[in-house]
Formats: structure tokens, C-alpha cells, sequence
């Protein structure tokens, strides 16, 4: 048997499923890095949360807000009759509460 280290990061997403309730979906034993989080986020239009931790150090923590803005920061956004064009993820949506602000300074460098 393989001996596992559990003294380092670990991600998991919480997915909304309505009526049916929420699951973490994602639970990859790899999925360990900001970028490898975003690159499953892409796959959900359901994403709800995304919480961070590490069961060595007794840490965990809901990074949603984290995630959210570091996949913000890594879009090529820009505006198609004053609308971002691509639309905006979700996720992005619901976790990044300085959206807007972000979005009209953006127009406004445009």
C-alpha cells in the first residue's frame, strides 16, 4: 500500500443541485493548486463553494472568494456593446463581491 501525505493542500467543490441538495463533486486527490481548481470550475455551471484544507495542520477554510477572483484575474475579458463578453462564469458571479466595481473600471479603460 502506498503511503500518502496529508500534511499539504487539498480543494473540494460544493455543487448546488437544487431540490436535490449539494455534493462535493469534486474531491480529486491531485486537485491541489488554485489553477488545477479553476480548471475543474470550468466543467460546473453549478459550483457553489470551494473550500480549502490541510488535515495535518488542522486548517480549512472556504476560498470560494479566492478562487473566484484568481479566475477573474486569468479571463481576457472586454465588452461587446458595453457587456463583458465572454459572460462571466457563475461562479465568478456568486463568490466575487467586488464584481461590478472590477467590471467599470475595466470599462472605463476601454
Amino acid at each position: 500500500m502506498t503511503k500518502l501525505n496529508f500534511d499539504r493542500d487539498f480543494y473540494v467543490i460544493l455543487c448546488d443541485f437544487g431540490e436535490r441538495g449539494h455534493s462535493f463533486t469534486e474531491t480529486d486527490f491531485d486537485m491541489d493548486t488554485p489553477a488545477k481548481v479553476i480548471a475543474a470550475l470550468e466543467e460546473y455551471d453549478n459550483a457553489h463553494s470551494v473550500f480549502w484544507l490541510n488535515p495535518v495542520e488542522g486548517h480549512s477554510r472556504d476560498v470560494s472568494e479566492d478562487i473566484a477572483r484568481a479566475w477573474f484575474d486569468n479571463l481576457d475579458v472586454w465588452f461587446t456593446f458595453g457587456e463583458p463578453d465572454p459572460a462571466i462564469p457563475q461562479f465568478i458571479k456568486d463568490n466575487l463581491p467586488d464584481l461590478d466595481q472590477r467590471l467599470a473600471e475595466m470599462r472605463g479603460a476601454v
